[in-house]
């Protein structure tokens, strides 16, 4: 049951994994909770030492006993934090993204996301296998450590292999209209988040992108460039923003009005 103060109703138009987060004080009031907020850290995010998967503390000892394809949901939902996944001996599928189906799925072994970043991958656990799903080091820029190898559970694998239907190769896109050009002038990696539209990645410093899905969150090269295709399909004022959250607490947001 709705709590006291405001009630808000929303209606759901798009497929796909979505989060929600305060963007008053945000930098300070996603973080509350889980650690202090000290202002030396506003330059590069505060990363924590806490990391949760479902809620759960992260480490080896959380076991996911997985059946013979499992489809995970996966949201960054961390304050600064960046991920790196990979399941030992184990290739992950990527059939969504942020705003929804991929066109086409697409395979790899190490999936990055960047804080706000959502994808949805299938994976295929091997019979009898028991594998660690891996945090791998990410290199961020800012002069932060990229970190060592951290385990975020393990999955064991069914007892016996399953007989399953292929994958889908191709789904339906969107048109690639108006063309965005974002410059990140900083020494580190910035995700770049745009409110209420969606968009193609077309390249990022010049490398096309490993997965072909519609997005809202999207890296751009520390001293580099990211462009993007954005369909202007849904009117009002919308904020975009890096979503290093102390980034965008400091000024780095700004507004486009689409009529």
């Amino acid at each position: 049951m709705p709590g006291p103060g405001p009630h808000h109703e929303i209606e759901i138009t798009h497929p796909g994994t979505f989060w929600y987060h305060p963007h008053v004080s945000v930098a300070e009031q996603v973080a509350r909770g889980l650690y202090d907020v000290e202002p030396e850290v506003w330059r590069t995010g505060r990363q924590g030492t806490l990391i949760l998967v479902n809620g759960a503390p992260a480490g080896e000892d959380l076991v996911l006993y997985a059946t013979s394809r499992e489809r995970w949901r996966i949201p960054d939902a961390a304050h600064s934090r960046f991920f790196a996944l990979g399941l030992d001996g184990h290739l992950m599928h990527i059939v969504a993204g942020d705003a929804g189906p991929s066109r086409t799925t697409s395979t790899t072994d190490a999936l990055t996301l960047a804080p706000g970043d959502r994808f949805e991958v299938v994976v295929e656990p091997a019979p009898g296998s028991r594998s660690v799903l891996w945090s791998l080091p990410v290199d961020r820029g800012f002069g932060v450590d990229p970190g060592e190898p951290f385990p975020l559970l393990t999955v064991v694998g069914p007892d016996a292999a399953a007989d399953l239907p292929a994958l889908p190769a191709r789904r339906a896109g969107m048109p690639r209209v108006a063309i965005w050009t974002v410059h990140n002038t900083t020494d580190g990696i910035q995700p770049f988040h745009l409110h209420g539209l969606f968009f193609d990645g077309l390249d990022a410093a010049g490398i096309p992108p490993a997965f072909d899905s519609r997005e809202d969150v999207a890296n751009v090269p520390a001293g580099g460039v990211l462009r993007i295709a954005v369909p202007f399909e849904v009117p009002g004022p919308w904020m975009f923003h890096t979503h290093l959250l102390d980034h965008a607490s400091h000024g780095m947001m700004a507004v486009i009005d689409v009529e």
